[in-house]
């Protein structure tokens, strides 16, 4: 009998505090719907306000050229002249066009002064413990610099590597008022991905170039953008099967002097490449690109690239998009493919979650269940680890023996890392028109020493970290 009337009892028990966690659930679900119509409302404001925006710049004057006052067709010169512009399915010019501010330039219908392709060889010379590798860095004045390094294993007895010829290009057209830069990445290894590369990347900078002259806002240059990606889609796929044909990620862009005396760099991006700016006013580094790509613990996707992939030989734009940053004179704008920005991938240097305030044990777990801490840490830590590194000096730049291993910066300690393709492009935002040699930035480092950046200063350092 007292059994039962115990048992009695400890079911009332049981049900009055599941009843009160009923009763907590209930106020948590209305406090949550009360959270959720104050965000419902002030998404709706922030819309409402943005358009109001809108129809108040387009029907008044304003003094703030972010914007544009002119209901001018900005294309009108294109269609006077009868260039067509060819854009691939899928891409909506006007949709990715109007997110971005419009911005009157400064242009002339120049020739390029220079013109820059690569890599230009081979990396036939094998490294041996203690002897640094050869980089095939290529350079303009202080004005530019590029490099393109492979880290994959000799093959035996030839002066080849696995996976070459690299499948990594780059360009740049170099003007007195201007520049064009372009990196492509050949998506796997072997022929059709390097053909593919060197095919897109060659094919941006010659639309891009003839067509300078139009350069005359950042909306026209952003259709400009779009349809040389378009045309570098269809210089991969033209003269043959598409299906015999390979596939490559591609950012590129244009520095352009502005009527306010800022420079626009505009960038068009498909992949996972990426662009950053070194700003020189405060020695921060801009990730331009930020958040393009989002699966980070998959490498085998880059998020969207060009060259037959999808039915009927479309590229993968699931990911394309335009970017507009305003930089000023000195400052330092690059582009790095992933075998770079990975090496400054925290998750890659051996570091875990927890050292960034992430309780998670496993990458993998953050990203399930902290994605925007996540994301945000790998970019926070990239950035700090640039503006850290870009100036220390020559020799407190360590070299490692093996390819096999580099040092954490931040850790001090050893990490395994594995073959890339790495490639890095840019230059600095010239302090006038048609100077193509000229003195950057000067920072003490440790020593107290002055060290000045260059965009040289900029590839070696990257490309030594990865290797």
């Amino acid at each position: 009998m007292s059994t039962t009337k115990q048992l009695l009892t400890e079911i009332a028990v049981l049900e009055r505090q599941l009843q009160e966690q009923i009763d907590k659930r209930e106020v948590l679900r209305r406090q949550i719907k009360v959270h959720d119509d104050e965000a419902e409302r002030l998404t709706n404001l922030i819309e409402g306000k943005k358009k109001e925006l809108r129809e108040s710049v387009n029907t008044s004057p304003s003094s703030d050229k972010r914007f544009t006052t002119s209901t001018r067709d900005p294309l009108a010169a294109l269609k006077r002249d009868g260039v067509p512009l060819k854009f691939l399915p899928g891409i909506n010019d006007a949709s990715l066009c109007s997110k971005l501010p419009c911005m009157s330039l400064l242009h002339s219908d120049s020739k390029a002064l220079k013109t820059i392709t690569g890599p230009s060889q081979f990396l036939t010379t094998p490294t041996t413990p203690g002897t640094p590798p050869t980089l095939d860095v290529q350079t303009h004045n202080d004005f530019f610099s590029a490099c393109s390094y492979s880290t994959y294993p000799w093959l035996p007895d030839t002066p080849m590597r696995q996976g070459d010829p690299i499948c990594d290009r780059y360009g740049t057209a170099i003007f007195n008022d201007g520049v064009i830069l372009t990196l492509s990445d050949g998506c796997n290894w072997g022929r059709l991905p390097h053909e593919a590369s060197t095919k897109a990347s060659e094919g941006f900078i010659e639309f891009l170039t003839e067509h300078k002259k139009y350069f005359t806002d950042t909306i026209v240059v952003d259709n400009l953008l779009l349809a040389a990606l378009s045309h570098a889609h269809e210089c991969i796929i033209s003269g043959h099967d598409i299906w015999e044909s390979g596939t490559t990620t591609l950012i590129g862009g244009v520095l352009l002097p502005q009527e306010n005396g800022k420079w626009a760099f505009v960038v068009v991006s498909v992949g996972d490449c990426k662009a950053y700016r070194w700003v020189k006013s405060t020695n921060n580094i801009i990730d331009i690109t930020q958040g393009n790509r989002n699966n980070l613990s998959d490498a085998t996707d880059p998020g969207g690239r060009i060259g037959q992939y999808l039915a009927d030989g479309k590229p993968d734009l699931r990911n394309l998009c335009l970017y507009y940053d305003e930089c000023s004179e000195g400052d330092i704008v690059f582009f790095a493919s992933d075998g770079v920005h990975d090496n400054l991938d925290p998750q890659q240097l051996g570091l875990i979650p927890s050292e960034f305030n992430i309780r998670s044990a496993t990458w993998e777990e953050a990203q399930t269940k902290f994605f925007t801490e996540t994301v945000n840490a790998k970019i926070s830590f990239s950035k700090k680890w640039m503006s850290h590194h870009f100036f220390e000096t020559p020799k407190s730049l360590s070299r490692v023996n093996s390819a096999t291993q580099l040092h954490s910066p931040l850790t001090g300690g050893p990490v395994n890392e594995g073959p890339f393709r790495r490639s890095w492009v840019g230059g600095p935002v010239p302090d006038k028109l048609g100077n193509a040699g000229i003195s950057l930035n000067e920072e003490n480092n440790n020593n107290g020493t002055a060290y000045t950046l260059t965009p040289h200063k900029v590839v070696t350092t990257l490309i030594n970290h990865c290797i």
